[in-house]
C-alpha cells in the first residue's frame, strides 16, 4: 500500500507544497505517518478515521499542541492525499472539503484505472 501526493493536471505539486506551507514538526509528521500505518494495517481507532462520503475520507491526529486531518481517497490499494491541514477551529471550512472533491474529481479523471496511478512516494 502507498501513500501518494495529489499532484494537478499541470504537474504542480499541489499537496506537497501545502505540507511545506504547514511547516510540521518531526512529532506532527511521525504522528500523521503512524496514522496512515495504522490505516494500513486496519488498526485505526474510531475517531480517527472519518468518512466523508463520496469515497472521501480524513484522517485524525490529535496532539496536545495540535489537531490534523489529512484528507484521501483510497483507489485500489493505494491512498491519494488530497489535502492535510492544521485545525484552528471545531468545524472544517467548506472551501476545504470543496478543494478536496474537485481534487478527488479531478485525480479519478486523470487516472481512471485503480491499478495504475502514478506512484509519488509515501508521504510522512
Amino acid at each position: 500500500m502507498t501513500w501518494l501526493l495529489y499532484t494537478s493536471a499541470t504537474g504542480r505539486a499541489t499537496v506537497a507544497k501545502e505540507l511545506g506551507k504547514l511547516k510540521l514538526n518531526r512529532a506532527e509528521r511521525t504522528a500523521i505517518k503512524d496514522v496512515q500505518d495504522r490505516y494500513d494495517r486496519d488498526e485505526l481507532l474510531n475517531h480517527q478515521l472519518e468518512s466523508m462520503k463520496g469515497g472521501l475520507y480524513a484522517l485524525r491526529v490529535s496532539l496536545d499542541t495540535a489537531a490534523l486531518r489529512t484528507y484521501f481517497v483510497p483507489i485500489g490499494d493505494d491512498r491519494v492525499i488530497l489535502k492535510v491541514i492544521r485545525k484552528k477551529t471545531e468545524t472544517v471550512p467548506p472551501s476545504v472539503t470543496e478543494a478536496c472533491r474537485r481534487r478527488q474529481r479531478d485525480w479519478l479523471e486523470r487516472h481512471p484505472r485503480p491499478d495504475n496511478p502514478p506512484r509519488l512516494g509515501r508521504s510522512g
